[in-house]
């Protein structure tokens, strides 16, 4: 919805645009006027994505309606983890993943682009990956832990954190995979996560 609302949008603005230029009798060349419409109507359609102009006049009622709004129905919502201000939706089409993390408003909830997750940190070792997702610049931080040589782990971490367990059941993979996600909320350098018994750190 949210992709073809833009799409729409766009289209409406050119079929205006060239209404006009084809009105106005004293313009000349209006092939050249139209070629600069159609351009500046392409450009336009990634830029109006990046902006959730919903987000003055409306809200959802959870951060799964946020998830299929923004043009993800062909995946299944398995994970919603929700955090003090945000909410980390995961879906899955049986072949991928993708993830979303949708902010929470005073009335409900509110879009929030893929441009604003951000992968802060990303280490790796003895094959297990984990990767530390912030919402733009806020305090909103989520972790994925993630054993790349399947079975399961034990996590724990410095602030108490629960991590839920989501197994890969895409059939593209010779075994299990699970990863573990858990909101953080306070990730700084003191922070320390516990995997199998080694600990990591995040003081670099």
């Amino acid at each position: 919805m949210y992709s073809s609302i833009r799409f729409l949008l766009v289209c409406l603005l050119l079929a205006l645009g060239i209404f006009i230029i084809m009105k106005i009798k004293s313009v000349k060349n209006k092939r050249r006027y139209i070629i600069a419409s159609v351009i500046v109507t392409i450009v336009l359609i990634p830029v109006l994505s990046l902006l959730p102009i919903e987000n003055y006049f409306m809200a959802f009622e959870s951060p799964e309606r946020v998830y299929k709004y923004m043009n993800f129905e062909s995946k299944d919502i398995v994970l919603t983890v929700e955090g003090e201000n945000s909410a980390f939706v995961v879906g899955n089409n049986g072949s991928a993943s993708s993830y979303l993390i949708v902010p929470k408003g005073i009335d409900g909830w509110k879009i929030g682009t893929g441009a604003n997750t951000k992968v802060v940190r990303h280490e790796l070792f003895d094959g297990i990956s984990v990767n530390v997702y912030q919402y733009k610049n806020t305090e909103e931080y989520y972790i994925a832990v993630l054993d790349m040589g399947g079975g399961t782990c034990e996590i724990s971490d410095s602030r108490n954190s629960v991590f839920h367990p989501l197994e890969n059941n895409s059939t593209n993979l010779p075994q299990k995979h699970i990863t573990y996600f858990a909101y953080v909320n306070d990730f700084n350098s003191e922070y320390q996560l516990t995997i199998n018994g080694k600990v990591l750190t995040f003081n670099e």
